[in-house]
């Protein structure tokens, strides 16, 4: 878990922690059926999203593709925001 407000001398980014556990996210969210939820602002969201994007095209390898299995997440609640 991230929050930027958690520690006010050092900010954290989500964004950040996702690509850093890019690894533990792409376990849960594909091998252990685990959902994610994202909450707070809409640049906050967008960030979020590049880097689920990026996480999910280092997987796939094919970018086409990462939006698509992304929007199928969206889809199926996996990925909630």
């Amino acid at each position: 878990m991230a929050q930027s407000r958690k520690n006010l001398k050092v900010k954290e980014y989500v964004q950040n922690v996702l690509w850093k556990d890019k690894d533990w996210l792409q376990q849960h969210l594909f091998r252990n059926n685990g959902v994610v939820f994202i909450c707070g602002s809409g640049g906050m969201c967008e960030d979020v999203g590049n880097v689920f994007f990026n996480v999910v095209a280092a997987l796939v390898k094919i970018p086409y593709k990462a939006f698509s299995l992304i929007a199928q997440l969206k889809h199926q609640r996996t990925i909630v925001e």
